[in-house]
């Protein structure tokens, strides 16, 4: 099964959320949910919700700090 994972987030849990993803699930299609525009080759990135959850993933990891988490 090919899994699609979401990352919320991209500080220092997120991206070892990510590295063990890799470890574990090495042909996961993984992608980060963050406000903050990234350059990096070979990782996906979303920008916006809506797009997040077009990505369709099979697992989603909340990885931004508590306060900003809607209840």
């Amino acid at each position: 099964m090919n899994n699609r994972i979401l990352i919320i987030g991209f500080g220092e849990i997120a991206k070892r959320h990510y590295k063990n993803f890799k470890s574990f699930l090495p042909n996961s299609n993984i992608a980060f949910l963050t406000r903050k525009k990234q350059k990096y080759k070979n990782l996906k990135f979303f920008d916006e919700i809506k797009l997040a959850i077009k990505f369709h993933p099979n697992i989603t990891v909340i990885c931004s700090p508590a306060n900003s988490h809607i209840y």
